[in-house]
């Protein structure tokens, strides 16, 4: 922004000076009449015509600016209030698959632990049976 307000200055001073060095009185031609003027007047009146001309359009610039990055930021706001709600779905999700993980490892156990008794309950049969045929 300094810059900014330092090459306007020296360009400022640049036209001054230039104006100055060409003092001489013109005939300007408007389009309703015609005038003599100090050329001076004339260079000092068009670059203040033009600095007007670039303030307006560079102020209607901004406004549009400003206007897009609010809607930018309804947008932004509105995406992250949608990433809080997937990312509260996600932790449900997960949550639910760790209760189910949890549930299978128990029945897992449970299934274990089911074939362990079976298995104790099958081999004293056949001991007793092999015990039979052996008398």
């Amino acid at each position: 922004m300094q810059l900014y307000v330092v090459l306007t200055l020296i360009f400022a001073i640049l036209i001054t000076l230039f104006a100055i060095f060409n003092a001489e009185v013109i005939l300007v031609n408007f389009l309703f009449a015609e005038v003599d003027m100090p050329l001076a007047l004339v260079i000092i009146g068009s670059a203040l015509v033009g600095a007007i001309a670039m303030l307006i359009f560079d102020t209607f610039r901004r406004i549009k600016s400003g206007k897009n990055i609010k809607d930018l930021k309804k947008q932004l706001d509105s995406h992250q209030k949608i990433m809080q709600e997937k990312d509260g779905k996600i932790t449900q999700v997960e949550n639910a698959l760790n209760q189910c993980e949890t549930t299978v490892k128990n029945q897992q156990d449970l299934i274990d632990a089911l074939k362990a008794e079976k298995t104790e309950k099958i081999e004293p049969e056949t001991t007793n049976t092999s015990e039979m045929v052996t008398e």
